[in-house]
């Protein structure tokens, strides 16, 4: 099992480190990390740790806590309790006792209940039962405790690796206290955005010139999972200092709660100090994002699902969707928000009303906030988006969105040629086929009728009627063949036109002939 070191090291939650083993100074309303040094005294110390947790594989977690002590003499404690919180997660303990601990106390205690010093025999006692000896019964009764849990394994890393390690963990932590925090990446927007979603951080964004600034608000700004969005701030930093160049603002609420301090870093002043991964090729997944896109490609609505489209820039706010859901020229997205506020809510929506252009629906997951507010174009769900509300959602904007492309369409939709495909025409005019026949269907096309599935020029259809003459008894495949040649594929709709109809005497079409209707 692996374990912190007792009251010496004791971890919550994502905290590498207790609070308490921060190192920073504060001066003029900022603060400032105490990040170690890449070189000299502090790689040394980085080194004796890693040295003392290698050198005591096989022993006891007390002996390997009463090393760590001694190398605390003379030092910054916290100092060398923060590296030692690093190291303890590379560590696998184990117990090495025969017995198991708790079944082993309760056998002992009952037999020991009114024997007053009568230690032994009742170890004695004890050991014939369970049939070992007495020292296995002795060794077994505490061997679940953390001093006597045995460093079974231990990974080492470079002295220079768990220095940066040290100092992204106290960037970390400091941020586990902040009210909010505001970046900028130079690339890798894409992946950071996902991170962001996957993470359900509460985000806004906008563009500064040629810069995109997010602002993500911080753990204390939160009623609610507050250490649980404190860890996911902590592990976005991770990927921001994953980029070529970045940087950080937020603001940091003192230990007391009684100040605010300014936490401010940059890739050019403390990129090398901090331990960055390099980038996957697909870091993050979501499992609501996932489940969304096989529930809505499964009910065949019509309208084309991309998941992460990119960020939309509407004015100076912008905005990063996980889905476009896209038909007849227009996009809808949809946003899966985690954590959030009402006061958040508000502002997301009250950002939407202003980017008019911009057509977008909120899923909020109730589990990760209070109340939820109703509003426009807000819906809520519970591990699952509901992929039906949004359908109803996009079906009511299909019609309206019809109406405005039919009546786009109408202002330029013009046949080329005496006979035209329907398919061929809705192509060229980069329109839906349902779009044209709605066209059509409500205006019609000015000097062309439609003949099944074709469009023909009115005077094209005088001209081939004066052409052919009376079709009257006619065999049917003769007259298929002339008008085929003359481009008209759909011959009976086309006869129909003309007055005629098809009279099949069986079922070969040699024996058919054309009569006047």
């Amino acid at each position: 099992m692996g374990c912190a070191g007792g009251s010496r090291r004791k971890r919550r939650g994502f905290e590498l480190f207790q609070s308490s083993l921060i190192r920073a100074s504060v001066l003029g309303g900022k603060i400032y990390p105490k990040f170690m040094k890449l070189e000299g005294h502090d790689v040394e110390l980085a080194q004796a740790v890693i040295d003392t947790y290698s050198s005591m594989v096989g022993m006891r977690k007390g002996m390997l806590d009463e090393a760590l002590s001694e190398l605390e003499v003379g030092r910054d404690y916290k100092l060398v309790r923060g590296l030692s919180a690093m190291l303890d997660r590379r560590c696998q303990f184990s117990s090495t006792a025969k017995l198991d601990p708790v079944k082993t106390r309760a056998m002992v205690f009952a037999m020991a209940s009114g024997r007053y010093l009568e230690r032994d025999k009742v170890l004695a006692e004890a050991a014939q039962r369970l049939g070992v000896t007495v020292q296995d019964v002795e060794e077994s009764l505490w061997s679940d405790l953390e001093e006597n849990v045995v460093l079974a394994d231990f990974q080492p890393l470079d002295a220079t690796s768990l220095v940066k390690q040290y100092n992204l963990s106290l960037a970390q932590t400091l941020l586990l206290r902040s009210t909010s925090l505001t970046f900028s990446v130079s690339d890798h927007w894409k992946e950071i955005f996902r991170a962001i979603k996957w993470l359900g951080l509460m985000y806004f964004s906008e563009s500064r010139g040629q810069d995109m600034i997010v602002e993500v608000m911080g753990p204390l700004s939160l009623t609610k999972l507050t250490d649980r969005y404190g860890s996911s701030m902590a592990k976005l930093f991770e990927q921001i200092v994953r980029c070529k160049s970045w940087s950080v603002s937020a603001d940091v609420v003192s230990s007391n709660k009684q100040r605010m301090y300014k936490l401010e870093l940059s890739s050019e002043r403390h990129g090398s100090l901090v331990y960055a991964e390099p980038w996957d090729e697909n870091p993050f997944d979501s499992e609501v994002e996932r489940r969304f896109y096989d529930d809505f490609i499964s009910v065949n609505s019509g309208w084309e699902i991309v998941r992460e489209p990119g960020p939309v820039k509407v004015g100076s706010h912008v905005f990063i969707p996980d889905f476009g859901l896209s038909r007849y020229g227009h996009t809808v997205y949809l946003e899966i928000v985690g954590f959030w506020t009402p006061s958040y809510l508000k502002a997301k929506q009250e950002k939407l009303r202003e980017a008019r252009d911009l057509d977008m629906i909120i899923a909020v997951d109730e589990d990760l906030g209070p109340v939820v507010p109703k509003g426009d174009r807000v819906i809520t769900f519970k591990r699952r988006v509901p992929v039906d509300e949004v359908v109803r959602y996009l079906k009511a904007r299909e019609r309206e969105l019809l109406q405005a492309t039919v009546r786009e369409a109408s202002l330029r939709v013009r046949p080329w040629g005496d006979v035209v495909d329907l398919d061929e025409l809705a192509e060229k005019n980069e329109l839906p086929r349902e779009v044209l026949m709605e066209l059509i269907g409500k205006d019609g096309i000015a000097g062309y009728r439609v003949l099944g599935e074709e469009v023909v020029r009115e005077g094209f259809i005088k001209q081939v009627e004066a052409e052919l003459g009376d079709l009257d008894g006619r065999p049917y495949l003769e007259v298929q063949a002339l008008l085929e040649k003359k481009g008209i594929r759909s011959c009976d709709a086309f006869l129909g036109a003309l007055g005629y109809r098809v009279v099949w005497r069986s079922l070969d079409p040699g024996d058919a002939r054309i009569k006047r209707a």
